[in-house]
């Protein structure tokens, strides 16, 4: 079987800057082209699930960046977080 492929609407396991793996759904793909400041990479908008879900799995998520002081409690017009192609663990 062929490893599913990042599109917009999946829901992925993404790892993080604080060491811990969540999961989020793609939203919006951004392709950053190669020019003389940037080697070029694609990153995603992509929606945390503890923000639109209440499921246990993510909320311990949740907890966990808590206890490594990521601010996930703040309300803010953007919902969105940045997620590089590279972090991308599993595509479900």
């Amino acid at each position: 079987m062929a490893r599913k492929k990042p599109k917009e609407g999946r829901i992925c396991l993404v790892s993080t800057f604080a060491s811990v793996d969540m999961h989020v759904k793609l939203v919006k793909k951004n392709v950053v082209k190669k020019s003389s400041f940037t080697d070029g990479y694609t990153c995603w908008d992509a929606i945390p699930l503890y923000n639109i879900s209440d499921d246990e799995i993510y909320k311990k998520e949740k907890q966990k960046l808590k206890e490594k002081c990521v601010p996930v409690d703040f309300d803010t017009e953007n919902p969105y977080c940045m997620v590089y192609d590279w972090q991308i663990k599993k595509v479900k």
